[in-house]
């Protein structure tokens, strides 16, 4: 590949963490036209995203919410759950009662997620993508 075929971007639901009070953050990924994803299920042939959190104290990241993916079934009965166009994957974030007042909290991931378009197999992509400040700031994967 030459070229890589998603992004993806955190979306955090608040402009600032409060102490002793959950929100959410959004894992958003943007896919090329006749690119799929895979969802966190049961797959023949494919796999969901691998997160790594990078955390400040007191901060602690809950079991991903994922949407219901589509059917994709391949040729020979291969069967997979898919996502076309956007993923959009729901993170509960909670923020313990002795977290610092006023200080800059800055949430990053390392993701590694699998793009496939029929026939070709596609390569595993790796983002990186930081909130809050920087929640809009697109991350384009690097994919080999």
């Amino acid at each position: 590949m030459t070229r890589p075929h998603s992004s993806v971007r955190l979306i955090a639901e608040k402009d600032a963490f409060t102490p002793g009070t959950s929100t959410t953050i959004a894992a958003v990924f943007d896919l090329d036209k006749g690119w799929h994803t895979y969802a966190d299920s049961v797959n023949d042939s494919g796999g969901p995203l691998l997160i790594n959190w990078a955390l400040p104290d007191g901060f602690e990241i809950g079991e991903a919410i994922w949407p219901a993916g589509h059917r994709h079934v391949q040729a020979g009965g291969v069967l997979d759950h898919t996502f076309d166009d956007r993923l959009v994957v729901l993170f509960p974030v909670s923020v313990d009662d002795d977290a610092e007042i006023g200080s800059d909290a800055v949430i990053s991931a390392s993701m590694e997620w699998l793009v496939r378009r029929e026939p070709v197999r596609a390569p595993v992509c790796r983002g990186f993508a930081r909130t809050p400040g920087q929640a809009d700031e697109r991350v384009r994967s690097r994919c080999r």
